[in-house]
């Protein structure tokens, strides 16, 4: 399987401008070959963490509708996040279009950064999908730090975990941090982890400086490259996958003790 991995530029609040690189990326991943094209936390809108100034869009708005249709004409599946404003509250979400059951999964942000509390509401339902026919999680920024998370997606069943940020430099450096917490969700949940940051500036100009890294479910690194601004095209081997899986002894999630964690 080849995935897309955008990092290219987005740019806080101009949601046409993003729309077209979306597009742009989409026309390129169709062109060599992905089977699914992924982007960033926030990428849509731009990532804000400011109450008096934060971009959002409706999930039922014409753009989004137009990402879809367009996914659906060139036979792609897609995962992009934005900014969702409904009727009474504010998300950080993102959607994920299966073109292989042309079926629309919705994931909201379930733990929020402590200045994104003061703007969006958290998510209730632990990100669960399925794409191309594959269980995968769903899991945004901050959510690389809570282990729960990647263990309940891979009890149920997931081969992938889509890690996407939108954090800027001053929150560390990205090669830093996704080696040191990469490898043990990989390994210990039999999983293939798949990280994404953004490239660009929040509203404030802090920088996003991207980057994109890929573990295998042994923990060790197949892809990484933090140079941003680019589309990072990576393979997927599920043979070795499937055989950890299958693994009694590897498949670390299934030999828990479940009489313990009532």
């Amino acid at each position: 399987m080849k995935i897309s991995l955008c990092d290219k530029e987005s740019v806080y609040g101009d949601i046409n401008r993003n729309f077209n690189t979306i597009v742009e990326c989409m026309e390129e991943s169709v062109r060599k070959g992905a089977e699914i094209l992924v982007f960033p936390e926030s990428f849509l809108t731009g990532y804000s963490s400011n109450p008096e100034n934060v971009c959002t869009i409706s999930e039922k708005s014409d753009i989004i509708d137009e990402i879809i249709r367009r996914c659906r004409d060139n036979e792609i599946s897609i995962i992009f996040g934005f900014n969702e404003a409904d009727k009474k509250h504010k998300y950080i979400s993102t959607l994920v279009y299966d073109h292989y059951e042309n079926k629309i999964y919705k994931y909201r942000k379930t733990h929020l950064g402590l200045k994104e509390t003061l703007i969006f509401e958290e998510g209730n339902e632990i990100g669960n999908v399925r794409i191309d026919n594959i269980k995968v999680g769903i899991n945004l920024c901050l959510e690389l730090h809570i282990p729960e998370l990647f263990l309940h997606q891979a009890i149920e069943g997931a081969y992938i975990s889509f890690v996407l940020s939108a954090s800027p430099g001053a929150c560390g450096k990205r090669m830093e941090i996704w080696h040191k917490t990469l490898p043990a969700r990989g390994n210990d949940n039999a999983m293939i982890v798949i990280a994404l940051n953004s490239f660009g500036y929040t509203e404030k100009n802090a920088r996003l400086p991207g980057g994109a890294a890929v573990v295998d479910s042994k923990g060790e690194f197949i892809y990484e490259n933090y140079e941003g601004n680019r589309i990072h095209f990576v393979e997927i081997d599920f043979d070795n996958l499937v055989k950890r899986k299958n693994s009694k002894k590897l498949n670390y999630p299934l030999r828990r003790r479940k009489d313990l964690f009532k």
